[in-house]
């Protein structure tokens, strides 16, 4: 699953296996900055109670707004590491209980702490 953020035309995008399967539009983000550091599966604003109940393989974040094509490009033939874009990349089948070392060049590590699940 891949999500965009297009804040210039009011839209987000879902793309599953490659694929674009959803815009919803007058998203109205302000582009305010997050005051938070960055949390795979949830967040950690007080009082919010909504995470993500499932699994996940892998996490990548990137700094320019992914196109369809190169969606369905990572999706086939893997994440590029190289990517001046890419800000980080984890695969989060490595280890269970460890720190997640980012496969990008800028180092930004990902440590394992559960918040919110028994597993």
């Amino acid at each position: 699953m891949a999500i965009t953020l297009d804040q210039a035309n009011d839209k987000i995008h879902c793309y599953v296996n490659g694929e674009l399967k959803q815009t919803i539009t007058g998203i109205q983000d302000s582009g305010r900055n997050m005051k938070y550091n960055l949390v795979v599966g949830g967040d950690i604003r007080n009082g919010n109670s909504y995470y993500f109940e499932g699994t996940m393989d892998s996490v990548a974040i990137w700094s320019d707004l992914r196109t369809g094509k190169e969606i369905a490009a990572d999706y086939a033939n893997g994440i590029d590491s190289a990517d001046k874009n890419l800000v980080a990349a984890f695969d989060l089948t490595l280890c269970h209980k460890c720190m997640k070392e980012d496969l990008s060049k800028n180092s930004n590590d990902l440590e394992h702490i559960i918040l919110w699940q028994d597993k």
